[in-house]
């Protein structure tokens, strides 16, 4: 952030942009502020903090949240070219992305193949625990944080499979497969921003839906099917931020659609054009000529001609 705020001071005049640094008391003094607009990015709990200290000013917030994007496999798809896909999303930055996805849904007779279709997808990406395109967790604290929910997935009774490379003392956690979690456990509750990647056993697209609608709105929703019809009726019946259709992640880098969250993940939309009206606000104006006014046509006393006019606005 140091560097972020040196390379904005050399460009910027601090009126004009600014960096502050400081820890959650600053922040929370910041969000507290009269500004004419809010724009926030990191978890649900904190955005609910921001958007709390923000409504004694009724400063409007555009929050991008996160939470637990699902990713459907369609049983028309090609599973090693989704796999492919998948892993090069989920090992990005090493999945610390709001936009990763958190979990997939497999119909039961697909898990294992696509496991094996995983593997061979990000072995042929990394060679080993050296290579410059693996991504260390940020801090020992995330570092710590995936280990610990995986040992307790582990512990009541979840599957772990380890694919690719891992260096400890570098923090590359290796991308780690979680097989029949129990739903309440870390995993599947909280979002993980690594790369850890439940499979979710569903019976159909059906099952999916049910699923996914059963938990709070996603930021993100990954399709991989063929199927024109089963897609469509995923995205008839269920309500998130946005979609990617047989690709992961690449909807964020189209600054011709609006980006954000719904519900539990976010509030409002940016990107593009849609960034510039986030924090513009219109104002109307409306001219009347000074020599008429039209609506001298129905001043007081009224009579027919008002309620002709009436009629014909209202109808």
């Amino acid at each position: 952030m140091l560097a972020s705020k040196e390379l904005i001071a050399a460009v910027f005049p601090p009126e004009r942009a600014d960096v502050v640094l400081g820890d959650a008391s600053v922040a929370q003094e910041f969000a507290g502020l009269p500004f004419d607009h809010l724009f926030f990015t990191g978890s649900t709990a904190i955005g609910r903090k921001v958007m709390a200290a923000a409504a004694p000013n009724l400063t409007p917030v555009t929050l991008e949240l996160g939470g637990k994007s699902p990713a459907f496999i369609g049983a028309s798809s090609n599973l090693d070219e989704v796999a492919r896909r998948i892993a090069q999303g989920k090992c990005f930055n090493s999945g610390q992305t709001c936009i990763a996805a958190d979990y997939l849904l497999v119909e039961g007779d697909r898990i294992e193949p696509l496991v094996a279709a995983l593997k061979r997808a990000v072995d042929s990406y990394f060679a080993n625990a050296q290579s410059r395109d693996l991504t260390s967790m940020v801090n020992e604290a995330q570092y710590r944080r995936l280990r610990d929910w995986l040992d307790e997935a582990k512990s009541r009774g979840a599957r772990l499979v380890e694919i690719g490379p891992g260096d400890e003392a570098r923090r590359v956690l290796p991308l780690t497969l979680v097989l029949d979690a129990p739903d309440d456990s870390a995993v599947m509750q909280q979002e993980l921003f690594g790369p850890v990647l439940p499979l979710v056993r569903v019976a159909d697209s059906n099952a999916a839906i049910d699923y996914v609608n059963a938990r709070p709105r996603p930021l993100a929703l990954y399709l991989f099917d063929r199927d024109a019809g089963r897609v469509d009726d995923f995205l008839a019946r269920t309500s998130v931020g946005s979609v990617a259709i047989n690709d992961t992640i690449v909807q964020f880098a189209q600054g011709g659609l609006p980006f954000g969250g719904i519900g539990a993940s976010g509030l409002g939309q940016y990107h593009g054009r849609y960034s510039f009206e986030t924090f513009s606000k219109r104002l109307p104006v409306f001219r009347q000529a000074a020599a008429f006014a039209s609506t001298s046509l129905a001043r007081p006393p009224y009579g027919w001609f008002a309620d002709w006019l009436v009629r014909l606005t209202t109808r």
